[in-house]
């Protein structure tokens, strides 16, 4: 009599299991594959991005018409959430670049922006930020015009004009 439940567990169990496995995938959205790049687009705005990284989503500057930016915090961890189980990747970028700091410092840097006029004329934005922890006093640029970023090469110890007090 045992062994006939067992029987029929096994075959339930069996029946099922692909609907079980399908449901237990963590099915990754493809927004959340894309790369939260600030590099060559017009418009680099503050959001949140999956990063594979981190294997989480995370506050920082991206081009706004990246798949991989959410507005809220919330609606990129419901597109894109965390996969169990699975270690970080190994960071590309290097902490002390421009690039990380301007992807992943959106929830501790501080930052403001100025506006220039170019050779030919064309008024340009650059965002200035800091980094967070031991390069909260490191300063960065990134050029709206140029679409690149850069290490802030001013007077030491001094930021340029436009910093909030």
């Amino acid at each position: 009599m045992a062994s006939a439940y067992a029987f029929r567990l096994i075959v339930i169990a069996f029946l099922f299991s692909p609907v079980l496995l399908s449901e237990g995938r963590n099915v990754r959205n493809d927004k959340c594959s894309k790369e939260a790049t600030v590099e060559g687009c017009d418009t680099v705005l503050l959001g949140w991005s999956f990063s594979p990284q981190h294997n989480k989503c995370v506050k920082g500057f991206s081009c706004s018409d990246i798949a991989n930016r959410f507005e809220k915090e919330w609606q990129c961890e419901k597109t894109c959430p965390p996969v169990s189980g699975r270690r970080p990747e190994i960071k590309v970028l290097v902490m002390w670049s421009c690039q990380f700091w301007l992807k992943y410092g959106g929830a501790c840097q501080t930052r403001w922006y100025e506006s220039y006029t170019d050779k030919n004329g064309r008024k340009c934005r650059l965002l200035y930020y800091t980094g967070c922890g031991a390069w909260k006093h490191k300063l960065y640029t990134f050029d709206f015009c140029r679409r690149r970023c850069r290490v802030y090469l001013g007077r030491r110890n001094k930021f340029p004009p436009g910093k909030p007090q």
